[in-house]
């Protein structure tokens, strides 16, 4: 391409020119101001990201007062740690064209949590990697292709946050520096783990940008839903978004939550500190072959350990239990349904037929109009009994299992409520198949 030849000019018209060339080069800061720039996200199937995780948390919690423990102090100290790291996988995208379905593998899944002397860790077996989170719909569900998942895993698991989520700290139109919005509260939820927000929000404002790099800080009062009360959380943050990549890349906040017990008493403070890193990179180490992604009675189990006991136990989250003693669980089922299971030697538990009238007299004493049913069918570990009747107005199906494992033995008390109780049986066969017992 040749040279343009040039003109000498006069220096009235060097002067004008030479002003013309040095805007092109610098902007004043009142018209940088006003450059609107876009912030917002997409994904699609198929993509990859690696996300780091660290959090950190302290305060004080009420203790409940309790006759057996007079020496216990009105007040414990709470202190806690935990990260991740995982890479993940969008499975699906909805609407909007954000992820609604992944899959994580984690490298690192781990906490630890101190109330007064008592120290508690959890962190994902080396058997579970793999964890898909379907948040589709009104009814988010965590499982891992992997096996039963403890709860423990579970809920460390379902309180990392989901990435998606974090969109509604975006600004829905192009934003100015200094430009402020209202976070949506299906971000604020994600942040602070609230079942609902009651009053309250987030604001954000685009403080900088630098090169391809937007900062946005937020600070706001939110007060929300928990299951054990009322929750009040004060949240100052900040994240950076990548504008070339139109992707959140970091993100880091304080929230300092007062907690309410139902009758709105203060029963405590924590204030806790979260730091995200997030990084898109080509990534092979999560391949979908073979796995069963799609939620499902299997997949969805949950398992109960007591390794000093050598107790083991796989159950439907439809049911939830509560170990009382070492010789004594109880498991809460859907609409009244519920088990009980008592622990012995294999040497007491007696055969099906000779403690049959046994049961009738002590079910005969609750329930009106006890009826027998054919019994289930049993297997090697387990004889069974099943009764029909009415109990507190309601019409349920009274089940026995007499279990024998080895030198271990339980007697295992079900009751159904009636209109249910086909998928409850199918859940308790399940639990008691399922049920271990070692040393």
């Amino acid at each position: 391409m040749p040279f343009l030849k040039l003109e000498p000019l006069n220096g009235r018209y060097c002067t004008v020119c030479l002003a013309l060339l040095c805007s092109l080069y610098i902007t004043p800061p009142f018209l940088l101001a006003q450059v609107k720039i876009t912030l917002r996200e997409s994904d699609r199937v198929g993509d990859f990201y690696q996300v780091e995780t660290v959090s950190e948390q302290q305060g004080i919690l009420d203790t409940v007062s309790l006759p057996q423990q007079t020496k216990l102090p009105k007040r414990l100290s709470k202190t806690g740690k935990a990260k991740s790291n995982y890479t993940e996988k969008v499975l699906k995208v909805d609407a909007d064209q954000l992820a609604s379905k992944t899959l994580r593998r984690y490298l690192i899944l781990e906490a630890e949590q101190k109330i007064g002397d008592d120290t508690t860790r959890a962190k994902l077996r080396p058997q579970i990697q793999l964890l898909v989170l379907d948040r589709q719909g009104n009814q988010p569900v965590t499982y891992s292709p992997d096996g039963p998942l403890l709860l423990g895993e579970l809920e460390q698991a379902r309180t990392d946050i989901f990435l998606s989520r974090l969109s509604g700290l975006l600004p829905s139109q192009p934003v100015a520096r200094q430009d402020s919005w209202k976070a949506a509260n299906a971000a604020v939820q994600e942040l602070t783990d609230l079942q609902q927000v009651q009053s309250g929000n987030l604001d954000c404002t685009l403080q900088n940008v630098e090169g391809d790099v937007a900062k946005v800080i937020f600070f706001g009062k939110v007060t929300g839903s928990t299951p054990t009360g009322s929750n009040q959380q004060t949240i100052t943050g900040n994240y950076l978004f990548d504008l070339k990549a139109q992707r959140l890349t970091a993100l880091q906040f304080e929230v300092t939550s007062v907690l309410n017990d139902r009758q709105q008493k203060e029963v405590g403070s924590i204030t806790a500190r979260f730091q995200l890193k997030r990084e898109w990179k080509d990534i092979t180490n999560v391949s979908t072959a073979g796995l069963a992604l799609e939620a499902n009675e299997e997949n969805t189990l949950l398992l109960v350990e007591e390794p000093r006991l050598g107790l083991q136990l796989k159950h439907s989250r439809r049911w939830v239990p509560r170990p009382v003693s070492d010789t004594s669980w109880m498991i809460d089922g859907p609409s009244g349904s519920g088990l009980t299971i008592q622990f012995e030697g294999a040497g007491t538990i007696p055969a099906a037929q000779a403690v049959r009238r046994q049961i009738e007299a002590t079910l005969a004493k609750s329930v009106q109009g006890l009826k027998p049913l054919p019994d289930p069918t049993g297997w090697a570990d387990a004889e069974r009994l099943a009764w029909t009747g009415t109990q507190n107005g309601k019409e349920y199906v009274f089940e026995y299992f007499l279990w024998k494992q080895g030198k271990h033995g339980a007697i295992i008390a079900g009751r159904y409520f009636a209109p249910e109780a086909a998928l409850a049986q199918q859940d308790v066969e399940r639990m008691v198949r399922s049920l271990r017992r070692g040393q």
